[in-house]
């Protein structure tokens, strides 16, 4: 009989399905959403969020690239 090996699961998700969640700070204040993903091309990983913040309709906000370490989900 074959054995089987249990590994860890992994949480894994599309970028795209991130773009417009809302993010907010520890306090419960919202800060913007995400509007992007920005990537390590030598680790292979997230390394900033690009969160959206201000305007109206996508015109005039201000996109801010914050690490990604300081996020939690």
């Amino acid at each position: 009989m074959a054995s089987t090996q249990h590994t860890p699961a992994h949480h894994v998700v599309a970028g795209s399905a991130l773009k417009g969640f809302r993010v907010h700070n520890f306090a419960g204040e919202d800060l913007g959403k995400v509007d992007d993903l920005a990537m390590n091309l030598d680790t292979g990983r997230i390394a900033y969020v690009i969160i959206s913040l201000g305007g109206f309709l996508g015109i005039g906000d201000k996109l801010y690239a914050v690490p990604w370490e300081l996020f939690s989900v």
